[in-house]
């Protein structure tokens, strides 16, 4: 039977409504469709979008690297063209702006040049009698072959021990003859030390903190010795940083009046180099602490990217690490330059300095800015500025070395009136976790010979410097160990002295004569007139 749309519709409208049980049933079935069809479309769609994911994250990070990469590569580059032509490039790049650019790039390098008048002034009040000319000959030949040839240098201050200094036990050194000692004349000035040693407020250590020479335990004995409160719990910093040259401690009325109100009897200079208008401080004792500064540089590398104090993972080697580390760090032969004195611009000048993101002043955001002045050094060191830096170490009380620690404790007594003895202190001991087992801080067992040289080759002043520090210190416990002292005298007059000299050998514990009269040198009995 034919039925027209009309009627078709009709008849589905009169048919009787289903029952709810088919009705229900119905809607489960259609539900679970849906669903079934919705999880069919969702596990198409996730694979295909974490695929494309995983893509775009990988090319992304791939992206960075090669960027970081040669970002890397285009600093170290920065880095190392700086380093080595210093402030050339600087002035190089100011004549290709060209014209007014020029003259304004020049007088900014000039104003930073600019020496502080005062401390100036303060520096020129020093006296240095020059050493003996025959130890000034040899000092001069053995600085010259440092120029042509470093490797024979190192080579001879380690195997022909010019210096006599060899032995690491300084009761094996004998106290020289008057015309074979590099101490003599002797130029400090003493008279802060007794002082100091009977309390006196007004006299304090200046301590010249060389970074891994043995400063953290210099400091750990102060405390020990001192009396409460008369030294900073931070390291012996009353600044908290150890920044002696930096503004504000570097004005002198701002330093002295800081030690007298807080009651301190104890600086240490770590971060800037030694100015030498501060041994004019009045009631100051100067004193620091060297060791071979090859192992020094080693014991830096260990502490802080082998210990992962740099936040790195500790993989690197020693010459990449020296590589990258030493021109953003005190630098080659840190020896010299610490102690050549050389003054730093005003304070007015120093405020105005500024660092690559334009923040001023420079000194508050970077601890090695009064370092930057040594930057056209490279591994050169002129003559005049070496012997600048031997003539402020001869001005130190007392010169330490590290390696001859054991056996001269003696000299803490003397000088400083400390009777407990020294003890080895991890740095950051306190905080850190102590290590297992301690790393050898000798470069020579841990460097390639090659790798050794270099680092020598690279040191080779400070070297120089340190093996004549080594026999300053021994020439001094030497022979104030047997109880006498020999007069500063000038050599041009000891060469118009026709007429010889006595000797009167005294002792320091029972003031008895221990011998009779006899041709050289006057010798007096260290503290006491004869």
């Amino acid at each position: 039977m034919n039925f027209d749309k009309n009627t078709q519709r009709r008849t589905e409208r009169s048919q009787p409504a289903r029952s709810f049980s088919q009705f229900s049933g119905l809607m489960g079935d259609i539900e679970k469709g849906v669903e079934s069809r919705s999880a069919r479309t969702k596990a198409k769609r996730k694979k295909p979008r974490n695929r494309r994911y995983k893509i775009i994250r990988l090319a992304v990070l791939t992206l960075f690297l090669v960027l970081f990469f040669v970002w890397a590569k285009k600093t170290s580059k920065i880095v190392w063209t700086q380093h080595e032509n210093g402030m050339e490039d600087i002035s190089k790049m100011g004549e290709k702006l060209g014209g007014d650019s020029t003259k304004k790039a020049n007088q900014k390098l000039n104003k930073s040049a600019e020496i502080d008048p005062f401390a100036e002034n303060e520096a020129k009040k020093l006296k240095f009698l020059p050493l003996r000319p025959e130890m000034e000959r040899k000092l001069r030949e053995l600085f010259d072959l440092g120029n042509s040839d470093p490797i024979r240098l190192i080579r001879s201050l380690e195997y022909d021990d010019p210096f006599g200094v060899g032995s690491d036990n300084p009761g094996a050194f004998e106290c020289p003859k008057a015309e074979d000692m590099w101490s003599e004349p002797d130029i400090r000035d003493m008279s802060a030390v007794e002082r100091f040693k009977r309390g006196d407020p007004d006299s304090f250590i200046y301590y010249q903190h060389i970074r891994k020479a043995g400063g953290t335990s210099f400091c750990e004995m102060a405390i020990k010795n001192m009396k409460k409160g008369e030294v900073s719990k931070n390291f012996c910093m009353p600044d908290l940083k150890g920044a002696m040259a930096t503004p504000p401690w570097s004005e002198r009325s701002y330093l002295l009046d800081k030690l007298k109100s807080k009651k301190f009897r104890m600086t240490v200079n770590e971060w800037d180099a030694f100015p030498r208008s501060h041994l004019t401080l009045p009631g100051a004792i100067f004193v620091t602490t060297l060791r071979n500064p090859i192992n020094r540089w080693f014991s830096q590398y260990r502490f802080e990217h082998l210990e992962k104090r740099d936040g790195l993972d500790g993989q690197l080697p020693f010459k990449t690490w020296y590589k990258f580390m030493s021109p953003v760090s005190q630098g080659h032969n840190y020896y010299v330059k610490a102690f050549s004195g050389i003054e730093n611009p005003p304070t007015s000048v120093l405020n105005e300095q500024e660092d690559k993101k334009k923040v001023k002043p420079l000194y508050s955001v970077n601890m090695l800015w009064s370092w930057k002045k040594f930057d056209s050094w490279g591994t050169k060191v002129s003559y005049q500025n070496f012997t600048r830096a031997v003539e402020t170490l001869r001005k130190f009380n007392l010169v330490l070395i590290l390696e001859l620690s054991e056996g001269s404790e003696e000299v803490f007594e003397d000088y400083l009136g400390w009777e407990k003895s020294l003890k080895q202190i991890l740095p950051w001991e306190k905080k850190a976790k102590k290590r297992k087992e301690k790393q050898p801080s000798n470069a020579k067992e841990n460097l390639t010979v090659k790798d050794w040289e270099d680092l020598a080759e690279k040191n080779v002043f400070d070297l120089l410097f340190y093996h004549f520090a080594r026999r300053l210190f021994l020439e001094r416990f030497s022979c104030s160990k047997h109880g006498r002292k020999i007069e500063p005298t000038f050599p041009e007059k000891e060469q118009k002295r026709e007429r010889k000299s006595v000797v009167r050998v005294v002792s320091q514990n029972s003031k008895e004569i221990m011998g009779e009269y006899v041709e050289g040198p006057k010798v007096v009995e260290k503290g006491n007139k004869i």
